[in-house]
């Protein structure tokens, strides 16, 4: 899921790339153009068709009494939460690339090589969390993501900032997928879907706090 998620981040900003190339580095109108194919995809999924089998209608039961989510689960939700506070939005460490130098097109490519390093480790990342645990993968995410900042924060180099971009696409194929299946495994049945409900809903209000308070800093 997340390497063919990412895999749009590649092929997208290489279209970028051209449109750039092809309109004399005019990014607004590079834009302009990239809301037709983001237009054709919505319309393209009211001809999604579901292919499972009609199951035969049962009848209702009567509604069970909803119980809360377990502690450790709660807990777990919490800190993943708290973590993603601290993540700021991409674009403010693609606006750090064009401070050191970079040029627009530099820094399209730069989002490229970013994405291309999560495609590439998502699928390993994914088994590194089945084989020994979601924590592990998640711990070593954050290492990721401590080293690519940090790296980024300081240096003016070029090439030690495109490193630090290569790092940092470590923390997302590390932490995004890995963080869905650490609740999923921590969730019983009966509120698995409720879980990962709160879990997104709560990673989603976080990444908006972090795109606030990290855009008012910058």
């Amino acid at each position: 899921h997340r390497t063919a998620d990412n895999l749009g981040a590649v092929i997208g900003p290489v279209l970028a790339l051209i449109g750039l190339s092809l309109l004399n580095d005019d990014v607004r109108a590079v834009a302009k153009w990239a809301l037709i194919p983001a237009f054709i995809s919505a319309v393209l999924t009211f001809f999604v068709r579901e292919t499972v089998k009609k199951q035969p209608r049962i009848k209702r039961a009567d509604k069970v009494k909803k119980k809360p989510l377990p502690k450790h689960l709660k807990r777990a939700i919490t800190t993943l939460v708290l973590i993603q506070l601290t993540n700021i939005p991409d674009a403010l460490l693609l606006l750090r690339m064009h401070d050191i130098g970079f040029s627009s097109k530099g820094v399209v490519a730069s989002y490229i090589l970013m994405s291309g390093v999560t495609v590439l480790a998502s699928y390993p990342a994914g088994a590194l969390a089945d084989k020994i645990s979601p924590q592990v993968a998640y711990m070593l995410g954050l290492f990721a993501f401590a080293g690519g900042y940090a790296l980024l924060g300081l240096t003016t180099n070029h090439s030690l900032a495109l490193l630090a971009l290569g790092i940092y696409g470590l923390f997302g194929a590390l932490t995004d997928g890995v963080g869905k299946a650490w609740i999923a495994g921590l969730s019983e049945d009966e509120h698995r879907g409720r879980a990962q409900g709160v879990y997104q809903a709560s990673m989603n209000f976080a990444v908006m706090a972090a795109g606030i308070w990290g855009g008012a800093l910058w």
